[in-house]
């Protein structure tokens, strides 16, 4: 899983994973959180997002599940 820095007040960084379609998101906060079953446009659509925190808002948090991995 590759990480990608994000333009974003508050997401610092990205990671997908194309075989187990798991999104890690790393927050400025120092949280990192990994969401299960997120298709690949999704994670494209939030790369390529005028306002990445914004994205996740409508189309990641609250539909997926997830994981907190660190804070």
């Amino acid at each position: 899983m590759q990480t990608t820095a994000v333009t974003s007040g508050k997401i610092v960084s990205a990671a997908y994973d194309r075989d187990s379609c798991s999104l890690d998101i790393h927050f400025g906060n120092g949280e990192i959180f990994r969401y299960y079953g997120v298709p690949p446009v999704v994670y494209k659509d939030l790369m390529e997002a005028a306002s990445p925190m914004g994205y996740f808002g409508d189309a990641i948090e609250g539909r997926y599940s997830f994981t907190r991995i660190t804070r």
